[in-house]
């Protein structure tokens, strides 16, 4: 069968695309690998509980009545989606810990400047000509080269701690370079989280976004095909000319978008590029403990929705030596957004993510490995009782869960579990091949948010011609 397009995965930058080219008559069909949309950011069930992954919050906040130049509401116009339908909640207020300083953060951007002032008294001019810098950086040019976040940052900031306090909570919502970050995804995320503000969907949480995406392109005409990964892609004459699914189906199309990632996909081309090895693979990856409580267990005395974390001043943002590395962060609370009365609210919870090495779990033998993730499981539950004085959080616990980089892996298809995919993002989405392209982690837009983003744009520029 004939296609204008094929989509490489269901994720929120798949699934976007596929909106938006479906809205223009395309003939579209998305190839997803899994049971569910989602990839990585998705839900699953455990003991008639429905636990998310992926999802702590979603950036880009801004209510209705915002300029039409926000990103969220940008991007729901080009989907035809109604702002209501999304059913965000702000959070209530988020926190950023390191030793002996904390700064707080609302979807006020003054309480965070203000926390700064009171933190910092002596780096908050230079924050304010900081702040005012990220304002007008030049965030979404698609030919930007990489320039290092932490050399602009520190023409500003001359506190140390302070650097590695805004750095912390951006670099744990995106950056796939080791102890740095593109100062342009830099500027996108500060913006995303800080200006604008974090909030969730209410009601099902990502599922909701997730069914709202699906129902739009299939009622707009697009095929979906579940559980059809793509085994392979044949080229001729510098063009794919014909895929192939794990079902043993050959599809054509005039166009191929791919989320499952740069090397990935270039893996599947029949004709791969000789250099494939020398691109850089991510390293950047997670374990995330998840903790259903319900009712029985002490909760915090305050109502805060995320805690990011370093134990250190000189916080480390890498893959580390261990199975797991404690000494950094984030903790959050999905039940604590700014939900309505009338809202059915999640049931208490507590999910923390610390980072990862994918290699040592991946040669942990496959008779320890449950053992192995309970142990880690264990581990990561006392850190978050040492961090919010919850206590006994695991004996009291209805459900634990834990994901592993292996476990992204499986879900996400990256290499090493890399979460935010490789360093190096190809902004403009072009590969060697003249009509595959690529959206999503590995073009550079990230989060929930970033993603949907990504799919629009990259079917506008080159998929709507």
């Amino acid at each position: 069968m004939d296609y204008d397009c094929i989509i490489i995965g269901a994720g929120f930058s798949g699934l976007a695309a596929g909106v938006r080219l479906a809205h223009f008559g395309k003939k579209v069909c998305i190839c997803e690998r899994h049971s569910k949309t989602g990839g990585l950011n998705s839900y699953y069930n455990r003991s008639s509980h429905e636990l998310e992954t992926g999802l702590h919050a979603m950036t880009n906040f801004v209510a209705p009545d915002a300029p039409n130049s926000s990103h969220l509401l940008k991007l729901l116009r080009q989907l035809r989606i109604p702002y209501d339908t999304f059913m965000l909640r702000e959070q209530n207020y988020s926190s950023i810990r390191f030793p002996g300083k904390t700064l707080r953060f609302t979807n006020r951007f003054e309480d965070f400047e203000a926390s700064i002032a009171d933190a910092f008294p002596a780096e908050i001019d230079k924050f304010r000509k900081f702040n005012s810098m990220i304002k007008g950086y030049e965030d979404f040019s698609f030919s930007a080269n990489y320039i290092s976040a932490k050399s602009i940052i520190r023409r500003y900031i001359g506190d140390e701690r302070l650097l590695n306090m805004l750095l912390c909570p951006v670099m744990f919502y995106g950056s796939a370079t080791e102890d740095d970050i593109d100062m342009a995804q830099f500027a996108v995320l500060f913006k995303s989280v800080f200006h604008q503000g974090l909030c969730r969907p209410a009601e099902k949480g990502v599922r909701l976004l997730l069914d709202i995406l699906k129902d739009r392109f299939l009622n707009s005409g697009g095929e979906l095909k579940l559980n059809c990964g793509i085994s392979r892609l044949n080229c001729a004459d510098g063009k794919i000319i014909s895929v192939e699914t794990d079902k043993g189906e050959k599809l054509n199309a005039a166009n191929i978008l791919s989320s499952a990632g740069h090397i990935e996909t270039l893996r599947l081309c029949s004709d791969a590029p000789a250099d494939i090895d020398k691109i850089a693979q991510g390293q950047i990856s997670f374990v995330e403990s998840i903790a259903v409580t319900g009712d029985c267990t002490e909760k915090p005395s305050d109502n805060q929705t995320i805690i990011y974390y370093s134990d250190s001043e000189d916080f480390k943002f890498r893959k580390p030596d261990t199975l797991i590395d404690k000494s950094s962060g984030l903790i959050c609370f999905p039940q604590n957004f700014k939900f309505k009365a009338e809202d059915n609210k999640p049931e208490f919870s507590i999910r923390i993510s610390v980072p990862s090495n994918y290699e040592l779990w991946n040669k942990t033998p496959v008779n320890e490995y449950r053992k192995t993730k309970a142990a880690a499981c264990s581990e990561i539950l006392r850190k978050a009782e040492e961090l919010t004085g919850m206590k006994d959080i695991e004996k009291n616990a209805i459900l634990t869960d834990t994901i592993t980089p292996k476990t992204i892996y499986r879900y996400s298809g990256h290499l090493n579990g890399a979460i935010y995919g490789c360093p190096d993002k190809i902004k403009n989405g072009k590969t060697p091949f003249g009509n595959l392209f690529l959206c999503g982690t590995d073009q550079g837009l990230l989060g929930i948010t970033g993603a949907m983003l990504s799919g629009i744009s990259i079917a506008n520029i080159y998929l709507l011609k």
